[in-house]
């Protein structure tokens, strides 16, 4: 394995650190203030035990309430708090090839960190481009596959609804399973409300506070299913992790109480302030192509297809002094189309600086050859 295209771009920041850089790279949103759980909380009676594998009672009755607040269904549903939202899709991915499923399919792009831990599961990914995917699962009959999707997907924003996802699982034979990643889901703009919990057993459902809660660093995530399948992941849990720790678990609850209403206004701020910008370019004739986001914390910004987006990234670093995630982190179907993106939930001083480095870039790429490889 060689380092990402994302960590050679972080180790060129960090060979410069006489320069201040523009960092748009993280789309975690950032709490408006003081973060919620600013203040004191005694370790002592944390530090010195094992959590149970399965997870604290408290946290999982809140993450419970939290999604019974949302409208969803969860009567009868298992939890397993696992070390974010990634460990917790490792865990599931690896539970499927032991459980004898081989194929993972997923909708494209998606982020090559998840691709890189699904093969490492031992299962076969199946990539299918989005604009096909619905006709691809209506004609697909494997047996022995798994179907992985993020709902609001990174880095498009595009949402499924309960539709769509019943319709995927009609039919379907008794192991097959649904994989759905949501830890994007306080993050849904449009009028396709992302569908819940829905009672088949097939489905396992992600989610972390990282993203809806702006903590990363507490690692704290959640996979909710049926209670047989879920028992199974807690078995693996506790010989993989033992359990999450008590303190970041006790934190996460709090904050799960607390609620997340200004960090969804701040990303809201952040979508609407980008989509000027973008359609302000078009209507100049500057740059092309939709700039749809339905969902989630980053804008996907098209690029013309043949880009070197690479290059275009080195570019961003040497001359306008910004740093951004593009395509060439994420796994995707050959010929699609490169793209950059564009966290929303950053201070807005920072993303106005991010927009105004970034747009005499875009603005040139269309006719500057030396960026394309046609």
């Amino acid at each position: 394995m060689t380092l990402s295209a994302l960590q050679r771009q972080l180790a060129h920041v960090r060979a410069h650190p006489e320069i201040r850089w523009i960092d748009g790279i993280e789309n975690v949103p950032v709490w408006p203030g003081r973060h919620p759980l600013t203040g004191r909380l005694s370790a002592a009676r944390y530090a010195a035990r094992y959590e149970d594998p399965r997870g604290e009672p408290l946290l999982i009755d809140a993450v419970l309430q939290r999604e019974r607040d949302r409208g969803k269904s969860v009567e009868g549903s298992g939890v397993c708090i696992t070390h974010g939202g990634l460990a917790g899709l490792g865990l599931v991915f690896r539970h499927l090839r032991s459980s004898g499923l081989r194929t993972l399919i997923c909708q494209m792009p998606m982020l090559s960190s998840i691709h890189l831990l699904a093969v490492s599961a031992g299962l076969s990914v199946r990539g299918v481009g989005s604009d096909e995917f619905l006709d691809y699962m209506a004609n697909d009959a494997s047996r022995d596959a798994a179907l992985y999707l993020c709902s609001p997907h990174n880095p498009t924003g595009a949402v499924w609804d309960e539709a769509e996802i019943k319709t995927l699982m009609s039919g379907r034979a008794d192991n097959f399973r649904l994989v759905v990643d949501g830890v994007y889901d306080s993050f849904v703009f449009g009028e396709r409300p992302c569908f819940g919990y829905l009672e088949d057993p097939r489905i396992f459902y992600i989610d972390s506070m990282s993203k809806s809660y702006g903590s990363p660093g507490l690692r704290v995530g959640w996979v909710v299913g049926a209670p047989d399948e879920v028992d199974r992941l807690v078995v693996r849990n506790e010989f993989e992790n033992i359990a999450v720790g008590g303190l970041n678990q006790e934190l996460a609850r709090r904050l799960l109480e607390h609620g997340n209403v200004a960090l969804i206004d701040r990303v809201v701020d952040g979508r609407r302030q980008v989509i000027r910008w973008w359609s302000r370019l078009n209507a100049a004739g500057a740059a092309e192509g939709q700039l749809s986001v339905d969902g989630g914390t980053q804008a996907c910004v098209p690029l013309p297809v043949g880009l070197d987006v690479e290059l275009l990234s080195h570019r961003l670093l040497t001359d306008f002094h910004l740093v951004l995630v593009s395509s060439a982190n994420y796994h995707n179907v050959p010929g699609a189309a490169p793209f950059l993106r564009v966290p929303l939930g950053c201070d807005p001083q920072r993303l106005c600086q991010i927009l105004e480095a970034l747009e005499p870039a875009i603005v040139s790429q269309y006719g500057d050859s030396r960026l394309t490889l046609m």
